[in-house]
């Protein structure tokens, strides 16, 4: 079905009951290639939700085949309300999707679930692939968790040998690592990263984290005269959010 034919046939049903072949084919386009025309679907579904025919669909779709329609079904329940159990592990599937815009919108979902869900994004955090244990982190930090397995989890993926979880690891470290010590610690092991992104984030967070020991002033100052200018301006200002100020 292409995508006009499916945005026809989904403006003929909306406004009406749902029938039993309008159901087919709402649950139909929730697999469809295009994203409006999944949204859409999942809209309708949600409008209908009151009904039991529309729930039974819904739940059998998340035992799909097809991960597009698995997704498409979840989302339909996360716009009805707060998404059954056997939902939630659709939207740890897609955090290590391709689809970028599809990884934020299922992290996004399950950092509105709650608590529930911590043990499973902290399981993705080790266990996940490359997309899922980055994606797992930002949800973490979205998820306002402050535990000291959240804050084993953010030190450990520092050492991830993938570059987006290193650089995500960096990024919600403030937020999970309650210890400024231990976070400066883990911080201080990037600043030889061979990847320069990962080098200039690490400088960045460590004039975030506030802790100006003679180790990371050193490091800063350091940094302050690198040739690379990127590298060079995130030193400064993390300089600057430590209040040391160098006269020449």
């Amino acid at each position: 079905m292409t995508t006009d034919e499916a945005a026809d046939r989904l403006a003929k049903v909306a406004g009406h009951a749902l029938s039993d072949s309008d159901l087919a084919l709402l649950i139909d386009c929730l697999g469809h290639r295009r994203k409006s025309v999944q949204r859409r679907a999942a809209e309708l579904l949600a409008s209908g939700a009151s009904t039991g025919p529309v729930q039974a669909a819904l739940s059998a779709a998340l035992s799909d085949a097809s991960l597009a329609r698995r997704w498409g079904a979840a989302y339909a329940w996360s716009l009805i309300g707060p998404p059954p159990p056997a939902a939630l592990p659709v939207f740890l599937e897609v955090m290590g999707a391709a689809d970028g815009d599809l990884r934020w919108a299922a992290a996004t979902i399950l950092a509105g679930v709650g608590p529930a869900v911590v043990p499973d994004v902290l399981r993705l955090v080790t266990q996940g692939n490359d997309a899922q244990r980055k994606m797992a982190l930002y949800c973490l930090r979205d998820l306002r968790v402050i535990s000291n397995a959240a804050a084993d989890a953010a030190l450990a993926a520092l050492s991830d040998a993938e570059i987006a979880v290193r650089l995500a690891a960096l990024t919600v470290l403030p937020d999970l690592v309650p210890d400024r010590h231990a976070a400066v610690a883990g911080v201080l092991r990037l600043i030889h990263d061979p990847i320069p992104g990962v080098r200039r984030a690490a400088v960045t967070v460590l004039g975030d984290l506030g802790q100006s020991t003679p180790e990371v002033v050193a490091v800063l100052r350091g940094a302050a005269k690198s040739d690379d200018a990127a590298h060079r301006r995130a030193a400064e200002r993390a300089l600057r959010l430590l209040a040391i100020v160098d006269r020449g």
